[in-house]
């Protein structure tokens, strides 16, 4: 049997309606097309991996640090590295954080500029500043240029952070969308263990920067053969090109379900561009005001903005400082090098299970079940070092309890790899009506960045102030928030058309609302005023 849809041919109302079989595509209400029993999903999920080569870039520069400091220090000691830098622990501290830094400045033009060049050719341009990062790491003759190469890799990253999800949320069925979208998250972790892995087997600073290259030469040719997205195309009017993209993404033959896919695009691009006009007017103002005064904006962006500061206050940066130190308290002669490539593959392979269960069970569900199993493992954790300080001050010792903060950093690292962490970047490609989507997009990575750099400057401020378990407190509380925000405001995105997440956002009013009697009956557009 063909996997194509039927074309069916029935005179209705005086007039031949085009529709597609029931038995192999389902029309929604909305007047969108379920693909799932006549498409071959493969493309898109092809199409998401060569994009999300960019994430693994970002992974592989944000780790960099962890195996790379030690190698500089090593060698400028006993004068073998050509490098020759004996890093301070302020300079240290600045060669890590500069990436932050950087990714948050990135991170508020990229979205309006990938509206205007298109995604694909935007990406493409923005592997060139990770090589150019990595060819400075290579031959860095001094601090100054480290910064240097680190700042710009930060650009890159929060770049990458903005677009990367808009492509994703652009070229997937509603059906699989948060399983693609997860893959940022998963892709990202995967350059982290990479980084980890080749810094744990060599103690080469040479071969460590070559290898970390490759990821973004990798992402280089993954981005030039991409497709571009279909709402970009016919946003800027190039519709036949809109409609040759969509076919190979669709996996489809067939004419009739790409033009019916087309048209809920128009249509939905068209009611964003209207609503854009009648509240605030084109141009950056006009999008600003939308995102004040749209209801659905408004509420996306409350949404959004607040899974990423739960993200970044979960602790995350806080437990990953502790890690190494965790790792070698608790696991006699176990090094740093295997330690953090332990570390890394958690992530990874609960990242990959999120990916999985997210169409299963939904993005509320494993956001819930995510912050609260951290806030229990931060619990956990902040007892044992009380526990800890305690003992320290009566001169007795916890050796007994070793396992306690092992355990706990697993805990912690499973539940934030569930959902705080791959879910946030999911959703924010999947909240934002077109017309707003790029400059959202760049605000809410922006504060996701921005309070990843506060939090890595401020958290050894913080434990001197507070020590070690009232800062997991601290963290565990916000964990505990992060449930209820969740529970009250984020909505539930599994399955649902953009048009059906945006009317969800609006209270279920407002807008141009599809109507149909029968299954087959040609859409009806019908005004809900």
């Amino acid at each position: 049997m063909s996997r194509h849809p039927e074309k069916v041919l029935r005179d209705e109302n005086s007039r031949t309606a085009l529709t597609l079989s029931p038995a192999f595509a389902t029309i929604a209400e909305d007047g969108s097309v379920d693909y799932s029993n006549v498409t071959w999903k493969f493309p898109q999920y092809l199409a998401t991996v060569f994009a999300t080569l960019g994430a693994m870039a970002a992974g592989t520069t944000l780790a960099w640090t962890s195996p790379a400091l030690p190698l500089l220090k090593s060698n400028a000691m006993n004068g073998t590295g050509f490098a020759g830098l004996d890093l301070t622990v302020s300079e240290g501290s600045w060669v890590g954080s500069l990436l932050t830094l950087g990714a948050c400045l990135a991170a508020l033009p990229s979205g309006p500029i990938s509206d205007r060049v298109g995604r694909k050719r935007f990406l493409s341009a923005i592997s060139l500043p990770f090589l150019m990062s990595w060819l400075l790491v290579a031959v860095v003759p001094n601090v100054q240029a480290l910064y240097c190469a680190r700042f710009l890799a930060g650009l890159a990253t929060g770049a990458v952070s903005v677009v990367i999800p808009i492509y994703v949320g652009e070229i997937s069925e509603h059906t699989i969308r948060g399983t693609l979208g997860s893959f940022f998250q998963l892709m990202l972790t995967l350059g982290i263990l990479f980084s980890y892995a080749v810094g744990a087997f060599t103690s080469s600073y040479g071969i460590l920067a070559v290898a970390s290259s490759a990821t973004a030469a990798l992402f280089l040719l993954g981005a030039l053969w991409m497709p571009e997205t279909p709402q970009y195309l016919l946003a800027w009017g190039r519709r036949e090109e809109a409609s040759r993209s969509l076919m190979w993404l669709r996996g489809v033959d067939n004419p009739i379900a790409i033009e019916r896919e087309l048209s809920r695009m128009e249509h939905d691009l068209a009611a964003s561009a209207k609503e854009a006009l009648d509240r605030g007017g084109s141009g950056a103002i006009g999008v600003v005001r939308e995102l004040v005064f749209s209801p659905v904006c408004r509420k996306a962006m409350i949404v959004t903005l607040g899974l990423m500061t739960f993200q970044q206050l979960s602790g995350v940066n806080a437990v990953i400082f502790y890690s190494e130190s965790i790792f070698r308290s608790a696991v006699d002669g176990l090094s740093a090098g295997p330690s953090t490539v332990i570390f890394g593959t958690v992530q990874v392979t609960v990242t990959a299970v999120a990916a999985l269960l997210v169409e299963r069970v939904g993005r509320r569900f494993l956001l819930c079940l995510s912050s609260l199993a951290a806030s229990i493992a931060l619990c956990s954790l902040a007892v044992f070092f009380h526990l800890q300080d305690n003992a320290l001050a009566s001169g007795h010792s916890l050796k007994g309890l070793g396992w306690l903060p092992l355990v706990s950093l697993a805990a912690f690292m499973v539940a934030y790899s569930l959902g705080l962490g791959p879910l946030p970047w999911a959703m924010m490609g999947e909240l934002f009506p077109s017309s707003v989507k790029g400059t959202a997009s760049g605000i809410a990575v922006s504060t996701n960045w921005m309070l990843a750099f506060i939090v890595t400057k401020t958290f050894s401020s913080m434990k001197l102030a507070i020590g070690s378990d009232g800062a997991f407190w601290v963290f565990s509380a916000i964990c505990a928030l992060s449930v209820m925000f969740v529970a009250f405001f984020v909505p539930e995105t599994k399955g649902k058309s953009d048009h059906e997440i945006h009317n969800s956002l609006d209270g279920g009013f407002g807008g141009t609302r599809q109507w149909r009697t029968r299954r087959n009956e040609p859409i009806k557009l019908i005004s809900a005023n």
